[in-house]
């Protein structure tokens, strides 16, 4: 099993990820959100799994991009190496859209 895993989310499809992958006790899994709270639940349920994944927070908003390079310099600065990226942030689209025809 790879030792770093880099998903994102504390919620529905980027939670999910990290509680499934800490089933395998990799010995890091960085997990990026904007919500510090929400990543406190995600931390408190791996753990109670039983994983003894470590579990790093890093607060990330990826529209900032700012933030997202800080993310990464953290990972970069604590790690040699990175065994698995997955990048499954979404996209938002606030533009309004048409009426649709009735």
């Amino acid at each position: 099993m790879c030792d770093d895993f880099l998903p994102t989310g504390t919620a529905g499809l980027g939670q999910q990820p990290v509680v499934h992958l800490a089933r395998h006790n990799p010995s890091h899994i960085y997990f990026t959100g904007r919500n510090a709270k929400e990543a406190v639940h995600v931390i408190q349920e791996v753990t109670a799994s039983g994983s003894r994944t470590t579990l790093p927070f890093l607060e990330c908003d990826f529209t900032n991009l700012a933030c997202v390079r800080a993310a990464a310099d953290t990972v970069i600065a604590e790690q040699d190496q990175l065994d698995v990226l997955m990048a499954n942030a979404d996209i938002m689209d606030l533009a309004p859209s048409p009426p649709l025809p009735t």
